[in-house]
């Protein structure tokens, strides 16, 4: 443990400029996220409904 008289200066408050620098990369991150999941969605989504187009276009098909 290190022992002084001396006390640390007071931590800086962050001007207003990097406040809002801060605030916009925390909603690029989340407006990226949003934006991944959003495009990932179709990716995740059960194929339930592929079959059963597919299913109707080989029957037309096969009418025709």
């Amino acid at each position: 443990m290190f022992l002084s008289d001396v006390t640390p200066p007071p931590p800086q408050r962050a001007s207003a400029g990097q406040r809002a620098g801060h605030w916009l990369l925390g909603l690029a991150v989340v407006a990226g996220l949003i934006g991944a999941v959003v495009i990932g969605r179709p990716a995740l989504a059960t194929p339930s409904s592929t079959p059963v187009q597919q299913s109707q276009a080989s029957q037309s098909a096969q009418g025709h």
